[in-house]
């Protein structure tokens, strides 16, 4: 899926313990795969998350978003 991503590692089935991150983002939220369904962490939002696919959503206007991920993981690079 273009653009979709997990955190800290390239693949899910990376052996490294699963990472645990908190992430805010103040325009746009973030989306989530879960299953079938697309979920999206809302503006504002502190939204907790393990080795989950995720994405930016495409950005209609010009804005200034700012994104902030506090990462735990005992993995370095992917």
């Amino acid at each position: 899926l273009p653009d979709w991503h997990y955190d800290c590692v390239k693949e899910y089935s990376n052996p490294a313990k699963h990472e645990h991150h908190l992430i805010y983002v103040n325009v746009g939220g973030t989306l989530f795969l879960d299953g079938p369904h697309i979920l999206k962490a809302s503006d504002g939002d502190v939204w907790e998350y393990g080795r989950e696919l995720h994405a930016s959503p495409m950005m209609k206007n010009d804005c200034k978003r700012v994104l902030i991920r506090v990462t735990e993981t005992d993995s370095v690079g992917g």
